[in-house]
């Protein structure tokens, strides 16, 4: 059913026909008749998603990926990009937890729930939207979370970004924005056209020039989130 989602404060048609990207984007959807003017339109064929030949997956599944896909490559026209991370949000602030996948991010978040308590909150568990808007990062939940149902349709000014890596003990280093472009560049979009490349390189080299990007060695601990907090809340 052709519906207006509001995701990262866009207007956004897609026609969701199968239950899974039904039941993720229903806190985003809009009430009343879909809007004739947007800014980003989805919409793909069971043909075309079957292109994606993977024979694990159902067509709800090629469904929730794809439109995952195409809203975040659509997403670089509005100034910005998804980010393969935990996003935490607390005291007003949101906090990015970058890894590849198996690293921990998840777990890493979690430990800021059981440490900090109710009043942190999940923005999005596994592909958060970015944006800039008058010079400020905002990090957005959206209905694309990964495996898990974790993510709130708000909106919460980007504090700093931490990339994580397993260890035996609890060290947080702020890096240089050098430093820091490669491991996120990995973290985000693939297979772009060279318009989008670019765009995409623009708007991290901006990301990383105003926003503090730490490296956390960690264990799987409260320990870790109260060593990740005090370094980066500022």
């Amino acid at each position: 059913m052709l519906s207006t989602f509001r995701i990262a404060d866009l207007l956004v048609n897609m026609n969701v026909r199968y239950p899974l990207l039904q039941t993720r984007a229903q806190d985003y959807r809009l009430d009343g008749p879909p809007l004739q003017e947007c800014d980003i339109s989805i919409d793909m064929t069971d043909e075309q998603l079957k292109k994606l030949n993977n024979p694990y997956l159902g067509l709800s599944e090629y469904e929730y990926l794809a439109y995952g896909s195409r809203f975040y490559r659509q997403l670089l026209r509005f100034d910005g990009m998804m980010l393969h991370a935990s996003a935490v949000a607390y005291h007003g602030k949101a906090y990015l937890f970058s890894a590849p996948c198996q690293t921990g991010k998840s777990t890493h978040a979690q430990q800021w729930k059981a440490c900090f308590g109710p009043e942190v909150s999940i923005i999005n568990d596994d592909k958060p939207a970015i944006r800039v808007k008058n010079g400020v990062f905002y990090a957005y939940g959206t209905p694309f979370s990964g495996k898990t149902d974790l993510n709130e349709n708000v909106c919460v000014p980007l504090q700093a970004i931490c990339i994580l890596e397993q260890g035996n003990s609890n060290v947080i280093t702020k890096i240089s924005s050098s430093e820091a472009i490669f491991p996120l560049l990995h973290q985000t979009n693939h297979y772009l056209s060279e318009e989008n490349m670019q765009r995409l390189l623009s708007l991290l080299d901006q990301l990383v020039r105003s926003i503090p990007v730490y490296q956390l060695r960690c264990t799987i601990s409260e320990e870790a989130a109260r060593t990740a907090y005090e370094a980066m809340h500022g």
